[in-house]
């Protein structure tokens, strides 16, 4: 087990992927870097492909102000058409320059982070909690101040076991109705940690900001598609490879954001939910299913 190097004296290195969103890079850049200053050294490491706006430039636009590195795969999605299969060629383009690449030797951790706007509440003291929430981790993973929203990354015994998309459509095959099995597989995981809470050991995890051992990425690499060749996540395929020898956890009091598109999806749900059941059923009923929504 390698151990801590506080905070203060670490270097570390932000990696992430870039497509189409040069509306909103330079302001996550800028964010996350403004989130990192406690620690010694920081780089960016961009990974970019299947653009089709401005997003190279608009990281060429940055390299004066922040140490950032931009790796253009050019166009993937013809010969690689599955999503998650591009995702995953492009993050291994990055675990190859970690291996590989003399710049990031001295490198203490490995920050992956998405750049699509969904780290713009993080801060320093969030990221500082890290090192001193009592938990002996090899990577940790943001939270939410919403409900807890990447479901299909995270893999606890008993909040998340399996594929929720699996699980929601292995419930419609079984003649439940869309919106139930939608519900069971997914909208009920979406839990609201409270930022107190204790770091909650998992298998795998994501939520748009994880900080990693640089050692957790020597041996590891991402898988998209499955045996069958259908779409994997490719977070759950490089932390089961880790999680053999590597302490993971969620930890709550690192907030980077609030609501997201995907938790968005469940609160509109349950507005709708609750319209329709409003003008069919008494309002007895309607608050027993308040309680049940709100579980």
């Amino acid at each position: 087990m390698q151990e801590h190097i506080a905070i203060g004296s670490a270097n570390v290195v932000v990696v992430g992927l870039a497509r189409n969103c040069a509306g909103v890079i330079q302001d996550e850049i800028r964010t996350i870097a403004g989130a990192l200053t406690p620690f010694s050294s920081v780089k960016f490491l961009v990974i970019e492909s299947d653009s089709e706006d401005a997003t190279c430039q608009r990281l060429e636009g940055m390299q004066a102000e922040l140490d950032i590195q931009t790796v253009s795969l050019g166009t993937l999605r013809k010969e690689h058409p599955s999503r998650t299969d591009r995702i995953a060629i492009c993050r291994n383009e990055y675990v190859k320059c970690l291996q590989q690449d003399k710049q990031y030797s001295d490198i203490d951790y490995v920050i992956v982070a998405d750049l699509d706007g969904v780290n713009r509440k993080l801060t320093p003291q969030a990221v500082e909690s890290c090192w001193f929430d009592g938990a002996d981790w090899d990577a940790c993973f943001a939270n939410q101040s919403a409900p807890y929203y990447d479901i299909w990354a995270l893999r606890h015994p008993d909040w998340s076991p399996d594929d929720c998309f699996q699980h929601e459509g292995h419930l419609i095959d079984q003649g439940m109705d869309a919106y139930r099995a939608k519900k069971i597989a997914i909208f009920n995981r979406m839990k609201t940690i409270p930022p107190e809470a204790s770091p909650i050991r998992v298998q795998s995890a994501f939520g748009g900001f994880g900080i990693y051992k640089k050692h957790l990425f020597d041996q590891a690499h991402y898988i998209g598609l499955d045996e069958q060749g259908a779409e994997f996540c490719e977070h759950v395929s490089i932390h089961s490879q880790m999680a053999k020898s590597a302490k993971l956890y969620v930890v709550p009091s690192l907030i980077n954001c609030g609501y997201t598109e995907h938790s968005k999806i469940m609160k509109g749900w349950r507005r709708s939910a609750l319209y329709v059941a409003s003008r069919v059923i008494s309002m007895n009923r309607l608050r027993k299913i308040k309680r049940a929504l709100a579980r």
